[in-house]
């Protein structure tokens, strides 16, 4: 630090207001880089969850038209199966290659979750009488 000793007085105030500067310009490119990756993560949320929401509408409402057609009842999924699903198969676009069995396991990952969450919601109902029931 013998250096700093050596300035003069006015080229102090010059050297320090350059450091300042240069401090808030550092400060404000990462603040601006943390913004930006947010923001990059909320946008590619907001598209997933529109396209499973899409999805679902577009699901639900073949369902009931083929119900209607054939006069019989109809199973539909709440919307959440649908983001779950999405959710997994966004896996498949973060941005990394991914070899044809890395996208089967990502697929079948995603089956299988939609498969747990269906037979839970079917046999809710049954799950909750056991909840319930007393011990004798």
């Amino acid at each position: 630090m013998e250096w700093l000793n050596s300035l003069k007085p006015e080229h102090t105030v010059g050297f320090f207001t350059t450091l300042g500067a240069l401090v808030g310009i550092i400060g404000g490119v990462i603040i601006a880089l943390i913004n930006s990756h947010a923001e990059s993560k909320r946008h590619k949320l907001e598209i997933i969850i529109k396209s499973a929401l899409d999805s679902w509408k577009y699901t639900s409402d073949m369902t009931l038209k083929r119900a209607d057609k054939a006069n019989a009842g109809a199973i539909i999924y709440p919307s959440d199966l649908f983001i779950v699903r999405m959710l997994k198969i966004s896996k498949i676009l973060d941005g990394k290659d991914k070899s044809a069995e890395e996208i089967l396991e990502i697929l079948k990952n995603a089956d299988a979750t939609n498969k747990t969450i269906k037979d839970y919601m079917t046999n809710k109902s049954e799950i909750q009488k056991l909840e319930n029931k007393k011990p004798d």
